[in-house]
């Protein structure tokens, strides 16, 4: 028997004697308030490689909706501004851009609305679902993306309920000691890990208004007990609310991993969507510029080298379209050469090397591995179920 071959013959053995752990993919959701720029695209096709992925090797849930931020003020806020400004208006017939660029003119206030303008915003979402209709919008455009990119949908445009309110999210929190619930002192309710040297976070503000890491903590605290790993991926940005949310799973009795993904800069620039500067590089003019229509395998898979394997999980180069046509060129070598008579099991042993004794698939050891030629990868069943 060659080294390969005992190989696999180990990491079957490995396979049949040890118990699947149930995994909870949870990367942070993209609020729709702006259009989905290449740093948005990153991120979406880095979570959905993991977790097709991932879901090859153990049993893998998903928690994901764009919906599940509309609680936060952030996005309760836009929707006031849209209103307060912009009245009774047509939203069907607005693109992408013209959202975005009233998301841009709603930061540069300089005063937000209080909670009580926010209020009935905040109870239409929780009591009813409502989604506002720009929002609403955007999630109709955002659908016709996820088919475009051959990314995963997890129920886009259906709006999604927190699973606990925020008093039992208090009542959880407070028995844990992870809690300061100050609204008696006309102050608001506190994340409280001082006690493991990490600062203290609002929650909710004296007016009752929920930032993001609340609206999250309401989505995973029912779910932590039910899963042997929690993968959370988010935006570099959040890692301080990302650190105190790991400790907190921790604390609840979970297990909890970090991935923290980096944006993509344009002309060596990195942008909050909430600056503008997709004006080029929005999914529709990526897809046109390499035509997409015309070859949807090609570029599906060549979009997914660019940015997970050339680009990387960190700050690396800037958005360049003769970098990813070369990625989509490989595809083409790649699609062409991949053998259909390739067995399952070969995957199967393959992504478990890929994982680097986690629970879950690395996209960028995953990505890169299709790029080096002579190794022997499983190509035809790697494009089939995970790249396109």
């Amino acid at each position: 028997m060659d080294a390969r071959a005992r190989s696999r013959s180990e990491l079957s053995a490995l396979a049949a004697t040890t118990a699947r752990p149930r995994v909870l993919v949870a990367p942070i959701p993209v609020t729709p308030t702006k259009p989905l720029t290449p740093s948005h695209v990153k991120f979406l096709l880095w979570v959905d490689v993991l977790y097709r992925a991932t879901s090859r090797i153990t049993t893998v849930d998903f928690l994901y909706g764009h919906t599940t931020g509309n609680a936060c003020q952030q996005t309760l806020g836009f929707w006031e501004y849209l209103d307060r400004t912009s009245g009774d208006t047509d939203y069907a017939s607005w693109s992408e851009e013209d959202v975005g660029n009233q998301y841009i003119a709603y930061q540069a206030e300089p005063v937000k609305a209080c909670g009580s303008a926010l209020a009935p915003y905040r109870d239409a979402y929780e009591n009813h679902g409502w989604v506002h209709p720009a929002s609403a919008r955007l999630l109709h455009a955002w659908n016709e993306h996820y088919e475009t990119l051959g990314v995963y949908d997890p129920g886009l445009r259906r709006p999604t309920r927190a699973s606990m309110d925020i008093e039992e999210l208090v009542d959880v929190l407070s028995a844990h000691d992870l809690c300061l619930d100050m609204r008696s002192e006309s102050d608001g309710i506190y994340m409280d890990l001082t006690a493991f040297g990490l600062p203290l976070r609002k929650l909710v503000t004296a007016d009752g208004l929920m930032n993001h890491l609340a609206c999250t903590l309401r989505d995973i605290v029912p779910l932590v007990r039910r899963y042997d790993q929690i993968v959370l991926l988010h935006d570099r940005e959040m890692t301080a609310d990302y650190l105190l949310l790991q400790r907190a799973i921790g604390q609840l009795g979970g297990q909890a991993t970090r991935i923290a993904v980096d944006r993509v800069a344009i002309d060596g620039v990195v942008r909050s969507g909430r600056m503008g500067g997709w004006a080029g590089y929005t999914v529709p003019e990526i897809a046109s510029a390499c035509s997409a229509n015309e070859y949807p395998d090609r570029f599906r898979l060549g979009l997914r080298l660019f940015l997970l394997a050339t680009i990387g999980i960190g700050l690396g180069l800037s958005f360049d379209f003769r970098l990813l046509r070369r990625r989509i060129r490989d595809a083409e070598r790649l699609l062409g050469h991949a053998d259909p008579e390739e067995r399952d099991t070969e995957m199967h042993e393959f992504l478990l090397r890929l994982t680097g004794h986690k629970a879950y698939v690395d996209p960028y050891r995953l990505a890169g591995a299709l790029l080096i030629r002579g190794r022997h990868v499983p190509i035809h069943d790697l494009v089939k179920a995970i790249f396109t």
